[in-house]
């Protein structure tokens, strides 16, 4: 069984009320996997397994050739598309610099005051992502984590990695580069992504 919870899911056990929604995620979505291709990359291998749940001989005819079919379409995989740049989008940001800014002062004060302890301000950047999959595959180039993550359904694609990377040395260059956003989610059609940069820039 795979699946994911979203964050909204908090106030079917807190009286928080229903966050406003503008995309199609739902707040929790699992499956149960009939095939399962089980990657370990530390030994470069590949399991499939299948499971059958109902027990009769049309059934069990049918997921042998489900094998068959997938251990075929391993042999003869095809590339992910290298992902291709694009020049001069504009992206949507839910937040603007001012009133971001101004978030955060409010937030400092809250914590002056001992309304609140801990907060995590975010905002939410929107730019067309027209292959998640060749996106994820950047990812795992510039950030490879313990814990990847890449889910596709019927209504969005989401993937990602944790934890994320602040900073990241290059052993033959002898650089270092500073991260100053961190990728969280991408939707069929949207990549978004959570700043740092504002937020750094308003509490100093």
């Amino acid at each position: 069984m795979g699946g994911l919870f979203a964050y909204d899911i908090v106030a079917n056990f807190e009286p928080l009320g229903d966050a406003k929604q503008a995309n199609q995620c739902p707040d929790f979505v699992f499956y149960v996997a009939e095939s399962l291709l089980v990657v370990d990359h530390q030994k470069e291998s590949c399991d499939l397994q299948t499971t059958l749940f109902n027990h009769d001989d049309a059934e069990l005819a049918r997921i042998r050739g489900r094998i068959t079919e997938i251990s075929q379409q391993c042999e003869n995989l095809k590339m992910v598309p290298a992902a291709t740049k694009v020049e001069g989008i504009q992206e949507d940001v839910s937040i603007s610099d001012e009133d971001f800014c101004q978030i955060v002062r409010d937030l400092k004060e809250y914590v002056v005051r001992g309304d609140i302890f801990q907060v995590v301000p975010s905002r939410r950047f929107t730019l067309p992502c027209p292959s998640p999959l060749a996106a994820y595959k950047e990812l795992k180039q510039s950030n490879p984590s313990p814990y990847m993550f890449y889910m596709q359904d019927e209504l969005f694609t989401l993937f990602g990695a944790s934890p994320e990377s602040a900073l990241k040395y290059g052993k033959d260059s002898n650089q270092i580069e500073i991260y100053l956003s961190r990728v969280l989610a991408v939707a069929a059609r949207t990549l978004m992504a959570a700043s740092t940069k504002t937020l750094t820039a308003a509490s100093s």
